[in-house]
């Protein structure tokens, strides 16, 4: 917030300067809408980049252990279940964490103490996998039998193979949400 001298020594250089107050006014409104849009996009991208990262997990548990039913639902979160159980993954990038949810509480709160530091994000997935494939196979003994069975893959709450759900990922591109030469431009102009 301005101070009333800060104010007074701004209006005088506004008097100085020959450019209107009110389009110095519109300068800035444009400026503002580039950098709002400039937000939207990298939001865009980092929700896109989730999604990768989703599938990517969910590929990883799918070959590390083919019994288990896995999944990406609408959100693009990673569901891994077996029979009744099912924990859903998803990245807090933001807070360095993996967020996981689950219908059962017990179920996720014997998951979240047992593998809290598993659920660091670092800069593999491996011990998350680990985590998971650990967990899942120390609750349901029949997952530590040498004969299993093959699980389902669910994408977007339909059945899916596992090409599909390559394709799946590799359709998450990050585009921007407006070309990047009109921004340009328009940041160049300002």
């Amino acid at each position: 917030m301005l101070e009333f001298a800060d104010t007074l020594n701004l209006v005088l250089d506004e008097s100085h300067n020959p450019r209107q107050p009110l389009q110095h006014a519109m300068e800035l409104v444009r400026k503002l809408d580039i950098a709002k849009q400039m937000v939207a996009d990298l939001q865009h991208r980092l929700l896109s980049m989730k999604n990768k990262i989703n599938a990517e997990l969910a590929l990883a548990i799918r070959r590390r252990m083919p019994a288990l039913n896995v999944g990406l639902d609408k959100t693009g979160s990673c569901k891994v279940g077996y029979k009744t159980k099912n924990l859903v993954f998803s990245p807090d990038i933001e807070r360095g964490i993996w967020h996981v949810q689950s219908p059962d509480n017990r179920f996720l709160n014997r998951f979240q103490k047992g593998k809290r530091h598993d659920l660091v994000i670092g800069s593999e997935l491996t011990p998350l996998i680990d985590a998971v494939v650990a967990y899942f196979t120390e609750h349901y003994k029949s997952l530590g039998e040498n004969i299993v069975g093959i699980g389902t893959i669910l994408i977007e709450g339909r059945m899916g193979t596992l090409s599909d759900l390559v394709q799946w990922r590799e359709g998450q591109i990050e585009k921007p949400l407006n070309s990047r030469s009109t921004r340009q431009k328009c940041l160049v102009n300002a």
